[in-house]
């Protein structure tokens, strides 16, 4: 196996000030180059044969995507820290045993011939270390005998969770990715800030939205029904309750009251998000909570 076929292994890792910083894993050849030739293969699965399997992320938010479907953020700004590690390797210092407890991801990669990056992700979490616990002991077989083991193991799962190629950014899990990446995917997938839920309300309704009403589930279709734009009032009302039972008035300034409880609040928040629909064929109605746009 040439040099160019060989990926370097990194720890994302948070530091003492909760800041993420990059450490080197160090490994001998032979098991860079077992570890590299495994990641290759995985990389070679991971991406669908089809574009078509391959969604833009923030048209897509509500949509849980099949095994064999992915997720795109493009020209999603990486870190600078991990591409400087791609390029120059030998400038990151060595991981230590008092950083395994804070490693958030382990990644691998290169840069490309067109002077991309090439870059893998794998999360990681304090499952993934071996170590001595009260009561247990860790026994380690090397020239045929046991002996203790006294120091710490990690475990690296042979898979990608998260892929960076030529400036996009792929993944089948967003909750993987903001394991990773944390807030730097808060503009993709959000909740509504308070200022947002209020000017969502004063634009909607006739009087603010009761603060009992408002949740993590109610302030994420808040936002993204702000994102895709709010229908019609005169025909949300007609909708509402011809197709769904859901009983909405306008006042005299063409607003909408706010329903009398939480349960039909949160019903009005799905159908402006078009989270509800009737099928065609049956007329049968439906709630769905992942959805995909596809006219």
């Amino acid at each position: 196996m040439n040099d160019e076929e060989i990926y370097n292994f990194f720890a994302y890792v948070k530091n003492e000030n909760d800041e993420m910083v990059v450490k080197r894993i160090p490994l001998n050849r032979d098991l860079q180059e077992n570890l590299s030739e495994s990641f290759r293969e995985k990389l070679s699965q991971f991406l669908p044969d089809n574009e078509e399997r391959i969604f833009n992320f923030e048209d897509n938010i509500h949509y849980k995507p099949e095994r064999d479907e992915l997720f795109v953020i493009e020209n999603f700004e990486m870190v600078d820290d991990l591409i400087n590690a791609i390029g120059n390797p030998v400038n990151v210092d060595n991981i230590s045993e008092s950083d395994y407890e804070n490693i958030k991801a382990i990644f691998y990669g290169k840069q490309l011939s067109n002077g991309n990056y090439h870059i893998m992700f794998t999360t990681f979490d304090t499952r993934k270390i071996i170590k001595r616990a009260r009561g247990k002991l860790i026994l380690f077989y090397s020239g045929s005998i046991f002996t203790e083991f006294e120091s710490k193991m990690i475990v690296i799962d042979e898979r990608i969770d998260v892929l960076f190629r030529d400036g996009n950014l792929y993944f089948h899990s967003f909750i993987n990715a903001k394991k990773i990446f944390g807030g730097l995917l808060n503009q993709y997938y959000r909740e509504a800030t308070d200022e947002e839920v209020e000017e969502f309300s004063n634009n909607l309704f006739e009087s603010s939205i009761p603060e009992g009403f408002i949740d993590f589930r109610t302030r994420k279709l808040i936002f993204g029904i702000m994102k895709s734009g709010i229908s019609e009032v005169q025909k949300v009302v007609q909708v509402g309750r011809e197709k769904f039972g859901i009983e909405l008035q306008i006042t005299d300034d063409g607003k909408l009251t706010i329903p009398e409880n939480k349960k039909d609040f949160k019903k009005l928040l799905k159908l402006l998000n078009d989270d509800m629909w009737e099928s065609p064929l049956t007329g049968v109605k439906y709630e769905t909570n992942s959805k995909r746009r596809i006219a």
